[in-house]
Formats: structure tokens, sequence, C-alpha cells
């Protein structure tokens, strides 16, 4: 491997080098072997290994990708959402997973909230905002990012 692999995290900026997978698939890695590393680069092909040698990780493993603050709403991302006034769920839940149906610009979008449990069932939930920048005096349904793990 050379520098000419060498390209750009698009959602971080560090350097990473593009590999394939045994299947084929491109994978992002970091340019250089990391202490958590679990991937032998044959060539251009990765490999996940059991040793202590030196080894290679997966860029996503290690991306800083943007803060929740920068994220963008679209349709098909998964969100979290809960009553401003703690309303609980059919299911006694405080929070729900929702998915995101229509994004209207900013923060406003409707979704389809999945409620686990009895009863199941759908609820669609139509011009919600996200928590915290919802107009005053708001009352229903906000949204948020489910938080990193």
């Amino acid at each position: 491997m050379d520098d000419r692999d060498l390209d750009w995290c698009k959602h971080c900026g560090a350097r990473i080098r593009w590999v394939s997978t045994v299947r084929g698939s491109p994978m992002p890695i970091d340019p250089e072997p990391h202490p958590r590393g679990n991937l032998r680069v044959t060539g251009a092909i990765a490999r996940i290994v059991h040793t202590d040698e030196a080894l290679y990780i997966t860029h996503f493993a290690t991306c800083g990708e943007k803060s929740m603050a920068e994220q963008v709403p679209s349709i098909g991302r998964v969100v979290h959402v809960k009553y401003i006034d703690g309303t609980l769920f059919p299911n006694n839940a405080a929070v729900a997973k929702a998915d995101i149906t229509a994004h209207f610009g900013g923060d406003m979008v409707n979704l389809r909230v999945t409620v686990d449990g009895p009863p199941e069932k759908d609820m669609w939930a139509t011009s919600i905002h996200q928590d915290g920048k919802q107009p005053s005096g708001h009352t229903g349904l906000v949204w948020f990012w489910p938080p990193r793990v």
C-alpha cells in the first residue's frame, strides 16, 4: 500500500485507505495499524484475524462523524420520540422508536412511531419538532436523535 491509496473521510476529514472485504464490498480503514485492529490487509483485501500482530481497523470504528447537532433529518432515519409532558406510550414506555416518513426542512418531520409490546400498533405523528426547537407553548410529541453507543 502506498499514499496513492489514501483518501479523505467525508464525515470527519481523517485520512483513510479503501480496501475490499473478502466478499468484495468496499471498506474504509485507518491508514496505520491500530491497537484495537483486527484486520490483516493483503493487497487490497482485508480479513478479520485474531492475533497479536499490529493490525488495521475499519474507519467505521474510529470515525468522529458528525456531532448530534450537525445531523440532518431525512426520510428513513430512525429517531426517538417522547411526550413533552411526560405522558407514557401505551406500553408504559417514556420513549419510543420512530422512522422519519417526511421532512419539511429545518427540524419538522412526520413520523411512524413504533410502540413495542401490547398493544403493538404503529402511530402516525405529523408536523413534529425536534426536542429543544419546538415553538413556545408546544405540547405533544418531540423527536430527538438516539444516543450514540
